[in-house]
């Protein structure tokens, strides 16, 4: 079809100006549209409703005799192509907008516009630049099967539903500020060119990118997806950017194929996000990403296995910092589900106990700093205790000079400082500082192993 033997396309296009002082304003094809809208709601709604949608969207409703001119104008359109339609501004219903099926030839600017109801652009082609910005859609947004040869925006745009499904979107496409209030089905969809869903575009229900291929590269900085964004069985041959993502509930990403790489850098995710059954670019970035750590054991036996999933993608790519940052992950998530078992055995409690030492003292073999620290900590305060101990209790000439150096000594004892040097005065000291010293031997053997695992972990080479 013709867009020219459409009547809801002629009357979104339509423009009306003063003669003669019959219109006392111009009327552009955002004011007659809204205009009639208004005017339709207004007949078929309650006043309350219709105050507010008028409040609500800055419109005004159009007078009589614009009315009548309207409607002259749009039988007219209707009776000047071949088909002879016989349009009526009274007839048309806006309770389904039906626009499939045509080829749209000009440029197709909906901008600032109100669509209270269906509307149905199924296997429509579009041939120049579209825009829907600041354009509100109250219900349905049927777009599927439909082609976009030139540029589309939807800048600032607000959907309810939105369906995409089998659209092709042959240049450059922008969804930028805007705001899915349902579901968004993007499912089979094609991107040939840059696709834009950044500044913040807000999914309030489901988002589905199942099948979909972006053929250059996606931007979806700062989204917000508030329900599930499934893009399963789908193909980036692109970069895909995600960076400063947010996502309140889950991400798939099983089964895509990506061909480029993948910046998912400062993304806040409430559930790790699914990569089962792919392989990510070797250009795929996690920096500063906050990983989410579960509350209650449910949670944390989802999580384990997508973070098994991600620490072997990064093995296979020899990422050895990044395959140990999601086995840390992992085994947080391990010892939250021991905890919160109410059934634990003994040998769970004995687990939990030193797996929790084992992410104090040292973030699970990664961090350096942290044993280090501690061995300082424990080599003064051995020190002072024993010297302490031996001055005021014992009468001991070992002054806190050298319990600082018998500490040092029962800390590194493998090298052999208390035999050689303090042999004396260590078989001089107390019971207690005896038992001391070896409390601290043993501390001290242990977290060294933590820093040379630490250090081994940071520098390894395969």
């Amino acid at each position: 079809m013709h867009q020219s033997q459409n009547p809801y396309y002629a009357l979104m296009t339509m423009e009306l100006f003063s003669d003669q002082g019959t219109i006392k304003r111009s009327l552009d094809a955002k004011m007659i549209w809204n205009g009639c809208v208004l005017n339709y709601i207004k007949n078929t709604r309650s006043n309350d409703g219709f105050e507010i949608f008028k409040k609500d969207h800055d419109i005004f409703s159009l007078t009589e005799d614009e009315l009548s001119r309207v409607n002259t104008k749009l039988v007219r359109m209707g009776k000047n192509d071949s088909s002879q339609n016989n349009w009526d501004l009274n007839l048309l219903d806006f309770n389904e907008i039906k626009l499939s099926n045509i080829r749209i030839s000009n440029e197709f600017n909906i901008d600032n516009f109100i669509i209270p109801s269906k509307i149905d652009f199924e296997h429509c082609q579009f041939s120049k630049k579209t825009s829907f910005n600041n354009t509100q859609f109250l219900w349905l947004a049927n777009f599927s099967n439909v082609t976009f040869e030139d540029t589309v925006e939807f800048i600032n745009t607000e959907f309810e539903e939105a369906i995409f499904t089998n659209a092709q979107f042959k240049k450059k496409t922008i969804f930028q500020s805007t705001k899915f209030n349902g579901l968004a089905t993007f499912d089979d969809a094609i991107f040939n060119d840059y696709i834009y869903f950044n500044e913040k575009v807000v999914f309030n229900r489901e988002a589905r990118f199942n099948r979909s291929e972006f053929k250059n590269i996606a931007n979806f900085t700062h989204c917000i997806f508030r329900r599930n964004a499934n893009f399963n069985h789908s193909i980036f041959s692109s970069n895909l950017i995600m960076n400063l993502a947010t996502t309140h509930e889950d991400i798939d990403f099983s089964n895509v194929r990506f061909l480029s790489g993948a910046n998912f850098d400062a993304c806040d995710f409430t559930y790790p996000p699914q990569f089962f059954e792919c392989n990510l670019h070797e250009n795929t970035t996690f920096k500063h990403f906050n990983w989410p750590v579960p509350k209650f054991e449910h949670e944390a036996l989802i999580f384990i296995p997508r973070y098994e999933r991600l620490k072997l993608l990064m093995n296979r790519q020899n990422r050895y910092n990044s395959e140990h940052m999601f086995l840390r992950e992992e085994l947080k998530c391990r010892e939250i589900a021991l905890k919160k078992n109410k059934d634990k055995s003994l040998s769970d409690r004995f687990e939990i106990c030193f797996s929790g030492i084992y992410g104090f003292a040292s973030d699970y073999g990664w961090s350096i700093s942290k044993p280090a620290i501690y061995l300082v900590i424990l080599w003064f305060s051995l020190g002072t205790l024993i010297g302490g101990f031996e001055t005021l209790y014992c009468n001991s000439e070992v002054g806190f000079l050298k319990s600082y150096a018998i500490s040092f000594a029962n800390l590194f004892n493998f090298l052999g400082f208390n035999k050689v040097y303090l042999s004396d005065e260590i078989n001089s000291l107390s019971e207690i500082s005896s038992v001391l010293s070896a409390i601290e031997t043993i501390l001290g053997i242990i977290l060294m192993f933590l820093l040379l695992l630490a250090l081994r972990n940071h520098y390894r080479m395969k």
